[in-house]
């Protein structure tokens, strides 16, 4: 017999879902006013797919989640102009890829991969998805953005 309990854990939205142990990016990051970030929000995140799944902050930016500190916690931590950032335009496929390993595959077979590190131009996984994964490009979008 299956219990109200059981149904709604197993019917609870992803949302809903966290990981189980604190994150301190997430804790500090989510008191922050929405002007500090750059190029997104903390609540940009916590509405995007990453975010209901609990890929933290730290997963795609670096830094380190358990640091007591600010500098600690920000160390690795570099701003998506500077070539050694996890966020550089270039590293951009490799860091999504860490986790979406088949699409990084797809990806690195393509046009689009080949552009990219043979002139540091072309797109990425942003170019399409967004920084966090949260669109795909409507074909009169797809146009625009290809054209560009």
């Amino acid at each position: 017999m299956v219990t109200p309990l059981v149904v709604a854990v197993l019917l609870a939205p992803q949302a809903a879902r966290r990981p189980a142990a604190p994150n301190g990016c997430v804790t500090c990051h989510e008191k922050l006013p929405a002007t500090t970030a750059g190029g997104h929000s903390f609540q940009d995140w916590r509405a995007s797919p990453h975010g209901r799944a609990g890929a933290t902050c730290d997963k795609c930016h670096g830094g380190n989640p358990a640091a007591a500190d600010r500098e600690a916690a920000h160390r690795d931590v570099y701003s998506s102009r500077e070539s050694r950032s996890k966020v550089y335009y270039t590293r951009i496929p490799a860091t999504c890829g860490s986790c979406h390993q088949q699409e990084l595959g797809f990806f690195t077979d393509s046009r689009h991969y080949a552009r990219l590190v043979t002139t540091g131009r072309g797109p990425n996984c942003v170019t399409c998805h967004g920084s966090m994964a949260v669109q795909v490009l409507s074909p009169g979008d797809m146009e625009t953005t290809c054209s560009a």
